[in-house]
């Protein structure tokens, strides 16, 4: 097999046999995860659920253990946007009510034993009626924390930093905030790049559209906007990864283009000193996608680029391919053609993520339609010289694991 090449499925579990939402991955410890998700039924509960995966891709045979963030959320009410590792066994997630964005705490131990609630809650703003407006949460440093949202029913796009102790309570009131969409500000996602130096994709505005910020926040949680460059892309805008390719240059995974939610990707160039500069783009899917999700495999074959998994979620009929694997070159040249492609599994559509588990082996979360359920999937990719650990851009796993 090439490097990018996709084998076959290793494993599967359906951890909720009735539909969901979109999913959220986060890795615990050793094998253990974390998939965060809202049930699709009445009263709509965002749960989090834990299991495990072996050193060959089997996936734990039941859910090891799960927890209710909040009930009655509605049918707005969205499953956690985003996870952050604070402490020990303590972890913190960002998600969505029906009238509120809320961060939550909660405890699980390297077995996948989650505790008994919720340690502590701090709400941020009301929440905007659709439920796609989903946060994000970022550790900066310690107990610092930076959670990027939609506020309420302005639509506008919000940041604040708060504190989070290792025991999981939550200091009041925010440490500093930012507007970052006076129009509107959707679909946040939040990538440490350097100390203090973050980006961050978005839709924004009046149409959507896709926008780049580059952001410098402190370790005391102090927020300044140094540049940005809005919008590099067409259509609206559903949601996408930023992801270091080499250097300055960084590759954006996201649903946008014309018709809108194609499946996109454009380079761009940050350095944190000059504005944003767009350098290459592509429509790696033609069809109706929802939000996008991608995992850096490893450096390509010749040792000059990067090879990314994507998972992508076609629209109704799902029949289309759901994971594919590109290159990007390092001065942003995207090759503008699929390495592999693999459909994993029929009735699959919506809100997949993905992380990397071993070297080869790839973990995949997913709503599936027909029959209604949320499945989780391990799959083999081929790698070369694996560059960094992570999955969705965000460090998840010690490198030790690896």
């Amino acid at each position: 097999m090439a490097v990018g090449d996709i084998g076959s499925i290793i494993d599967s579990l359906d951890y909720l046999n009735e539909g969901g939402f979109i999913t959220r991955l986060i890795h615990v410890a050793g094998g253990v995860y974390l998939v965060g998700d809202r049930v699709g039924a009445s009263p709509f509960e965002t749960m989090v659920f834990s299991f495990s995966v072996d050193a060959a891709g089997n996936i734990s045979n039941a859910v090891i253990d799960s927890l209710l963030l909040h009930s009655q959320a509605g049918a707005a009410g969205a499953p956690p946007g985003g996870f952050a590792h604070v402490s020990g066994d303590v972890f913190a997630a960002a998600y969505m009510t029906y009238y509120k964005t809320v961060v939550g705490t909660f405890t699980c131990d390297s077995s996948g034993n989650l505790g008994a609630a919720v340690i502590d809650t701090i709400e941020l703003a009301d929440a905007h009626s659709n439920k796609s407006y989903l946060p994000d949460i970022e550790k900066i440093t310690g107990n610092v924390f930076a959670v990027s949202f939609t506020d309420g029913f302005s639509s506008d796009g919000w940041m604040k930093t708060i504190t989070i102790n290792d025991d999981g309570s939550i200091d009041e009131p925010e440490l500093d905030l930012w507007e970052w969409g006076t129009l509107n500000g959707e679909k946040p996602y939040i990538l440490q790049v350097s100390a203090a130096h973050y980006l961050q994709i978005e839709g924004t505005g009046g149409t959507h559209r896709p926008s780049l910020e580059e952001v410098n926040i402190t370790d005391a949680g102090v927020i300044s906007r140094l540049s940005g460059i809005s919008p590099f892309g067409s259509g609206n805008s559903g949601g996408g990864t930023v992801h270091r390719v080499s250097g300055d240059v960084y590759v954006i995974f996201y649903a946008g283009g014309v018709p809108a939610n194609r499946g996109m990707m454009a380079t761009v160039t940050c350095n944190f000193v000059d504005p944003p500069a767009l350098i290459d783009s592509w429509e790696y899917y033609s069809g109706a996608t929802g939000w996008p999700r991608a995992v850096e495999i490893s450096r390509n074959q010749a040792g000059n680029g990067k090879v990314f998994a994507v998972a992508t979620a076609p629209g109704v009929p799902d029949t289309d391919d759901q994971l594919n694997t590109i290159e990007v070159l390092n001065d942003g040249t995207i090759t503008k053609s699929i390495i592999d492609f693999q459909q994993i599994a029929a009735g699959y559509a919506y809100g997949p993520d993905i992380l990397r588990h071993a070297e080869g082996i790839y973990l995949i979360s997913a709503r599936r339609l027909t029959p209604a359920k949320q499945t989780l999937y391990t799959v083999d990719i081929e790698e070369a010289v694996v560059a960094g650990a992570g999955g969705i851009a965000h460090q998840l796993l010690n490198p030790a694991f690896i």
